[in-house]
């Protein structure tokens, strides 16, 4: 892992939740965020409305 920092490689945070316990979660919960490929990672499909935002589009819908 060290050597992935140093390189400059992004690492992909490590998230203890799947389904809706994820959803439960504050810290992990980015709502209509979560990408098509995060939403099948983390057994999201069916939970949540089939097309994903990204956080900026949320934020323009909310101001």
């Amino acid at each position: 892992m060290r050597d992935a920092v140093k390189s400059g490689i992004p690492r992909r945070p490590t998230v203890p939740y799947r389904g809706r316990d994820l959803l439960n979660s504050p810290r992990f919960n980015k709502g209509t965020a979560f990408s098509d490929e995060e939403r099948a990672r983390y057994a999201l499909r069916g939970l949540l409305p089939a097309t994903p935002r990204t956080l900026e589009e949320k934020v323009e819908l909310e101001f």
